[in-house]
């Protein structure tokens, strides 16, 4: 198949560049993202400086789109489901901050920061970036599932189930990248262990 041919059309050809560089600087749209279940009792959600209890029964229940928290107790899972394909289960005993998933950063991409506890992602769309972001590491991949877990103790670690991630220490060095079956632990203080399966 041959490339266009614009030399017919100058003026249209203007008026397309034109409005290429007017998406290019457009700020990237608020990502509606949803509560699409909860498993067990204990799920909080934080806006406008209170927690709010999230049950089955408030189901689905839209994300603010501002800076809002999300928790679960030791009994609870979440899982979040944005229209734009991202989805997220946030684990028992969890903390993810939700500003960044709802808010997306200005090139289109997907970031999660996880505080504490466990977050399994799956990646099935064409943003530019999606990452899991934990007080210690970066991963990020693209069309894959994964796990990322961070406890302020003992650390974070990352854990693959298909597809292909990369991981780097957030300070300092130290990279990896895991397939299918493969995992990496970075303890607080580092540094970023051997590959295992």
């Amino acid at each position: 198949m041959s490339p266009p041919v614009f030399r017919r059309r100058p003026a249209a050809t203007a008026a397309l560049a034109a409005a290429l560089v007017l998406c290019a600087a457009a700020p990237a749209q608020a990502r509606l993202c949803r509560i699409a279940a909860v498993e067990g009792a204990g799920a909080e959600l934080w806006v406008e400086g209170r927690w709010r209890d999230v049950a089955s029964a408030d189901l689905p229940l839209a994300l603010p789109p501002v800076a809002a928290i999300l928790r679960t107790g030791p009994e609870a899972r979440v899982r979040l489901a944005c229209d734009d394909g991202v989805e997220a289960t946030l684990g028992t005993s969890s903390e993810l901050n939700l500003a960044t998933l709802t808010e997306p950063a200005p090139d289109g991409g997907v970031v999660m920061r996880l505080i504490r506890g466990v977050v399994a992602a799956a990646a099935r769309g064409a943003w530019p970036r999606f990452e899991i972001r934990s007080p210690l590491v970066i991963a990020a991949v693209r069309s894959t599932e994964w796990l990322v877990v961070h406890d302020p103790a003992e650390g974070s670690a990352v854990f693959v189930r298909a597809g292909e991630v990369a991981v780097r220490a957030l300070e300092g060095s130290g990279a990896a990248t895991l397939g299918p079956g493969e995992g990496v632990d970075m303890p607080p203080g580092g540094p970023l262990s051997p590959v295992k399966t």
